[in-house]
C-alpha cells in the first residue's frame, strides 16, 4: 500500500491515497502562529493535491498554550476544509480533552469532527476497512 510521508513545519504527515486517509502528528514545541498554520495547510495540500481525505490529527504531544485562537479558527474553517470528509482529533489526557471541547464548541468546525483517545476507534468512525495497514505504518507514532 502506498504511503506518502513528509516532515513538514508543524507535523509528521502520513498520507494513504488509496484509503483517502491523512494522518498528521503535530510536533511538540513548534510555533502554531496563524502564518505557520496557513503555510502548513498549503504544504499539506501540495502533497495530497485536492484529494478528499479523512483527516486524523494527533495532538498528544502538544500543550494547550501552543494554540492561538486565530490558528484554531483557521483549523476549523479554511479553503482546504472542503477536501475533508471527516476530521478526528487524537487526544491524551484531560487538558487536551478540554482543548478539544473548546475547539468543537467555540470554533464549530464546518467538517464533521470528533475526538478520540484511541486510533482504532477513530478508524472505525472513519469507516476504514483496511485498518491493519494504517496501524502497522503508524505503530511508532501512536504509541507515543
Amino acid at each position: 500500500m502506498e504511503v506518502i510521508k513528509a516532515d513538514t513545519l508543524l507535523t509528521n504527515l502520513y498520507y494513504f491515497p488509496t484509503l483517502q486517509f491523512l494522518y498528521l502528528e503535530l510536533k511538540p514545541n513548534v510555533d502554531f502562529t496563524l502564518s505557520n498554520v496557513i503555510k502548513e495547510h498549503q504544504a499539506i495540500n501540495e502533497i495530497k493535491k485536492d484529494a478528499n481525505v479523512r483527516l486524523l490529527v494527533n495532538i498528544k504531544k502538544v500543550q494547550y498554550e501552543h494554540f492561538p485562537k486565530e490558528s484554531l479558527q483557521y483549523f476549523s474553517d479554511n479553503q482546504y476544509s472542503k477536501y475533508q470528509i471527516k476530521k478526528g482529533i487524537l487526544i491524551k489526557g484531560l487538558g487536551q480533552k478540554m482543548l478539544g471541547n473548546f475547539y468543537l464548541k467555540f470554533f464549530k468546525p464546518n467538517v464533521n469532527t470528533r475526538m478520540f483517545s484511541e486510533i482504532e476507534t477513530a478508524l472505525d468512525w472513519f469507516e476504514i476497512i483496511e485498518k491493519s495497514a494504517i496501524l502497522k505504518e503508524l505503530k511508532e507514532q501512536i504509541i507515543a
